[in-house]
């Protein structure tokens, strides 16, 4: 019996359950040059105004990728619109960043919604006569459970050539 046990050992390591974070699938809009990763099963929706994509695990967590016209003047004006206009908006923490070897403002904010609180990752990208504002957000309770899988998305934003 004890080498049944012993033998049994390796086995019971290697079957530990550390759940895995889901796999992620490359996602590239050509029309708008950008590529990036996004969790597989994950539905696309075109959405209105600037938002080009969103990607949606079925509730409140998402993850979405906006593309204005401006310069990095009006996207540190559309930074400044928000803290002034979103309801508990914060700034948690923020600062500049190399993503993918653009100069690029990494973020995590909060604020409130009529559906509770959110706290998400935001990058924003300025590729000259325009830029890209990434964001992955999730309801304040479970971001800390969505949050590294948001990052590895977020920071996989790519502007193409």
């Amino acid at each position: 019996m004890k080498r049944l046990l012993f033998a049994l050992i390796p086995l019971l390591q290697m079957c530990s359950c550390s759940p895995s974070p889901p796999a992620t699938q490359e996602y590239t809009d050509k029309e708008c040059g950008f590529r990036i990763q996004r969790p597989i099963g994950w539905q696309k929706h075109t959405a209105g105004g600037h938002t080009k994509v969103l990607f949606n695990e079925g509730g409140r967590t998402q993850i979405n990728v906006a593309c204005q016209a401006g310069s990095e003047k009006e996207m540190a004006e559309t930074q400044e619109t928000y803290r002034r206009t979103v309801p508990e908006f914060a700034e948690l923490e923020g600062q500049w960043v190399t993503a993918h070897e653009r100069r690029a403002f990494f973020q995590t904010i909060s604020w409130s919604t009529p559906y509770g609180k959110h706290t998400a990752l935001r990058l924003y990208v300025p590729t000259g006569d325009r830029f890209f504002t990434v964001t992955a957000m999730s309801p304040t309770g479970q971001f800390d459970e969505w949050a590294p899988l948001l990052r590895e998305c977020v920071m996989s934003f790519e502007v193409l050539p």
